[in-house]
């Protein structure tokens, strides 16, 4: 112990070794300082990223529930399908459909429409504008997108659900025999 304290007492004589020292754990500092700032702005990123998303899929959602809502009104008589509700609707779908491209570039598994639904939505729409520039009827393209609709019906449905809360198990004891009754009945009956 004696011989490391004799060690350092001639090193801190040395007035460059000292000023190395001190350079080194400067540096030291420096690096710590930075280090923390890092971890604090790239925490900051990841949040801004998340709350990015999330406000992607929540205007996505939007936009399907516009179209569901439009979607719902096309066997009512007093609405313009060709010239107002198909439009609308292409809209609406063309808005969610950019969203989603952003997803699945930056967040595939953010995403809401797969590829498969996109394709059937982008169908749906053509053979509506065919059946109208040949003057058919629109009944297959309504069935289409029909089929497409069911899909974001279903998505919309799954996203505005409540959300089923756990029940706590209760412990009934018996007074009279000291046993512990099973309550699972019970749960089931109500």
């Amino acid at each position: 112990m004696d011989a490391i304290k004799a060690k350092l007492a001639v090193w801190s004589k040395d007035k460059g070794l000292v000023k190395l020292a001190s350079a080194i754990a400067a540096l030291l500092l420096i690096l710590l300082v930075l280090c923390c700032i890092s971890i604090f702005m790239r925490a900051n990123i990841q949040q801004e990223y998340s709350t990015t998303i999330d406000q992607l899929q929540k205007q996505a959602y939007q936009n399907l529930e516009a179209m569901t809502e439009l979607f719902s009104r096309i066997d009512d008589p007093n609405v313009d399908v060709r010239y107002k509700l198909i439009p609308e609707l292409k809209a609406q779908y063309t808005a969610a459909s950019a969203i989603n491209s952003v997803l699945l570039t930056c967040a595939e598994e953010h995403a809401l429409l797969s590829q498969e639904q996109i394709d059937a939505f982008d169908a749906a729409f053509e053979l509506y504008s065919k059946s109208y520039k040949q003057g058919s009827a629109t009944g297959l393209a309504k069935a289409d997108m029909a089929a497409c609709m069911d899909d974001v019906f279903a998505m919309v449905a799954q996203r505005n659900a409540p959300e089923e809360e756990e029940e706590d198990d209760v412990v009934i004891i018996n007074a009279s025999s000291g046993k512990i009754e099973d309550t699972s009945s019970r749960k089931a009956d109500s």
